[in-house]
């Protein structure tokens, strides 16, 4: 049952579960047809079952390593947009048109409404985004997101066909010297030149900044930030919306959901590119949803379930306690540190990810994952036509629940308790945690030592969140609370029943005094604590800092903080002590 919120277009995030990596080996050995292909044609259409869309991505074979292949085939990725829905998926392969790599492909049989038969053949990508290896051409290198092989000819094509024992058969003419030069790349073109960022730490997906300054941009051309869904081995484009000004020695441009921590890339309209020597680092991303206009929207979740949502447990996960009880560990986590006003309810007899309008949580006996996938959380947004947001309408976790059916290692397994996993385990709490962030509205960032880095080592515990965690969080629980989308119920906030807060935990908050409010001029921040308030920071309704100041460490007593140039309007202040994150709501008038 969907939920309608007038003229609408709805989007299925199905955010990228924390990958494990699949070898080439692998790909290639559990691949029907392993091809080198360039992407010439896109069309979007609903499955059989009208509960998802399929995205039919027509594929001109160059060369075959594996397999009997037509020139022209269908490789079918999850995702894509019929008339108003549409509908995201990740992990999962988004192509462009355009786009040339090696593709590790299967038989698909899926059932697609296309108001046509196709005598195309379909397929799927082997190991979702993993199974496709895609080409940068002026620099002659393949990558999909654990693997960059440095030479295309001397390095990948010669790795399948020692797999495979055969030589590759040309199906196209296609040389890779010949299409690389007719990117715009010049011997004599002079490339830009960065010589800074500024500043070098920023967040993503919250219309925050970056200036980039150098010599050479030209008039236009496009920014690119690694992108944080495959640890950075490939680069994600800003929105054209997203450049703010550009001229040819400084671009301002926001940072885009979906970037993470890495060097800055810089192409003109010539097709001449560069990258930053210094890396830009990115400390959390929240998702956005992107308009077929072109524009980013803030997602933010609404009363589902009166002022809260509600959640309900597969029976055979149910029943699985360890399972449920690391789980709720997770679940606990999140509601209890950032207030999101979760709740569980009714075990349910749903046993797949799918458009029904019930928060599923489920093993994937019934709705299997991709190959290295530990889990996905899938999420359906829905945006008022004409918003600036997006609402949450739905939310699935989906668990795999055999790991070792799709990993080298034999008798790899999850580990559900409390204690260290063994070195062939993976901690399912911190694969949970992982994915109930992105329910969150948390997105991916490239740094192994947070719960939202993009993938998780065996033996590996994430259990516990950051301080860029929690001000994420906190960005999206303000919205929840303070800002009606579309009609709908506001979120209210967790009443931390369960949590086990501990004395000092609410000490601490209590102690912290913000004063006056609604303030117009100067804000009085008393520290009653004896924890070291280090850093405030101010942010609008739309998550962008409007005012931040770092203090020494022994800033205790009263610090004061001039808001005379801050517009009229609700903000969140958070204020950092040491290792923990303590929001307040602030009111200027």
């Amino acid at each position: 049952m969907f939920l309608v919120l007038g003229l609408c277009s709805f989007m299925e995030i199905k955010a990228q579960g924390m990958l494990v990596e699949v070898s080439l080996e692998r790909q290639v050995d559990k691949s029907s047809l392993v091809v080198e292909g360039r992407v010439v044609e896109k069309k979007s259409v609903w499955n059989a079952q009208k509960n998802r869309i399929i995205t039919i991505n027509t594929v001109e074979v160059l060369k075959r390593f594996k397999g009997k292949s037509d020139l022209r085939i269908n490789v079918l990725t999850p995702g894509g947009t019929v008339g108003y829905i549409t509908q995201r998926v990740t992990p999962s392969l988004t192509l462009k048109k355009g786009d040339i790599g090696v593709f590790a492909l299967y038989n698909s049989d899926m059932d697609l409404v296309t108001g046509s038969a196709s005598t195309i053949k379909q397929y799927k990508p082997y190991s979702s985004l993993q199974g496709f290896y895609k080409y940068d051409l002026l620099n002659s290198t393949a990558a999909n997101p654990f693997s960059k092989k440095k030479n295309i000819e001397a390095g990948l094509y010669e790795q399948i066909t020692r797999i495979t024992g055969e030589p590759y058969k040309d199906m196209l003419f296609f040389r890779l010297s010949e299409v690389a030069g007719e990117t715009g790349r010049s011997k004599n073109a002079l490339a830009p030149v960065i010589s800074g960022l500024s500043p070098l730490e920023l967040s993503a997906g919250t219309g925050e900044q970056l200036t980039i300054s150098g010599s050479g941009f030209g008039s236009s051309g496009t920014v690119e930030f690694k992108n944080a869904d495959d640890g950075g081995e490939t680069f994600v484009a800003a929105l054209d919306s997203q450049i703010v000004s550009w001229s040819d020695s400084q671009i301002v441009v926001e940072v885009p959901s979906g970037a993470g921590t890495g060097s800055v890339k810089v192409t003109d309209n010539s097709g001449v590119s560069v990258e930053s020597a210094n890396n830009l680092v990115v400390v959390y991303a929240l998702s956005n949803r992107i308009m077929e206009n072109g524009q980013a929207l803030q997602i933010q979740h609404i009363g589902l379930g009166g002022n809260r949502i509600e959640w309900n447990m597969n029976e055979g996960f149910e029943a699985n306690t360890q399972a449920k009880e690391a789980f709720m560990r997770a679940f606990d986590t999140w509601r209890c540190n950032t207030g999101i006003n979760w709740q569980m309810g009714a075990e349910t007899s749903i046993n797949k990810g799918v458009i029904d309008g019930v928060n599923a949580v489920l093993f994937d006996d019934n709705d299997p994952l991709d190959d290295g996938v530990l889990g996905e959380c899938r999420i359906v947004t829905n945006g008022c036509e004409g918003g600036v947001r997006a609402v949450v309408v739905e939310l699935d976790v989906v668990f795999n629940s055999d790991i070792n059916s799709s990993q080298t290692v034999a008798d790899e397994s999850w580990y559900f308790g409390e204690g260290a996993p063994a070195y062939d385990q993976y901690d399912f709490e911190s694969v949970a945690l992982h994915e109930l962030g992105h329910g969150h509205l948390l997105a991916h960032v490239i740094d192994s030592g947070d719960v939202m880095h993009y993938a998780i080592s065996n033996s590996e515990t994430q259990r516990s969140l950051n301080a860029h965690n929690e001000t994420a969080a906190g960005i999206i629980q303000n919205f929840n609370t303070t800002t009606q989308v579309c009609g709908q119920i506001v979120m209210g906030s967790y009443s931390g029943q369960g949590c086990n807060l501990g004395i000092q935990d609410l000490d601490l908050a209590n102690a912290l005094l913000v004063y006056p409010n609604p303030v117009n001029s100067l804000l009085y921040i008393e520290n009653g604590s004896s924890v070291s308030l280090t850093k405030v920071v101010l942010y609008d309704l739309s998550g962008r800092v409007v005012l931040q100041r770092d203090l020494s460490p022994s800033s205790e007593g009263v610090n004061t903080i001039n808001v005379q140039q801050v517009s009229k309007g609700l903000y969140m202040l958070n204020l950092f002590l040491e290792n923990t994150v303590v929001n307040k709501k602030v009111i200027v008038e």
